[in-house]
């Protein structure tokens, strides 16, 4: 029966961790995205008028690219600690 107990506790922590790294890999690979397109409107915003390049979409790409690339480090740390807390559990 312990052994049921100790099979579960490394089934959620585990799938904490899966959580945890698709939301790492999601954020930070669409952040990087973001820059790219970022990179092309402004390339496209230089060799046409001024007026061309859309000022809102721009913004909010900044926006995303900065709290994308932060909250995935946070998933990343995340993982780490689940990780520790895990392992720490199982040599007990």
């Amino acid at each position: 029966m312990a052994n049921q107990k100790n099979n579960t506790e490394v089934g959620v922590s585990s799938r904490l961790e899966r959580i945890l790294s698709f939301m790492a890999v999601g954020l930070i690979s669409t952040a990087v995205l973001s820059m790219l397109v970022m990179l092309v409107l402004a390339l496209i915003h230089t060799s046409t008028s001024p007026k061309s390049a859309p000022i809102e979409l721009s913004a909010f790409l900044t926006f995303y690219i900065q709290i994308g690339l932060s909250v995935g480090a946070l998933c990343i740390i995340g993982i780490v600690v689940s990780n520790l807390i895990r392992r720490s559990r199982s040599n007990r």
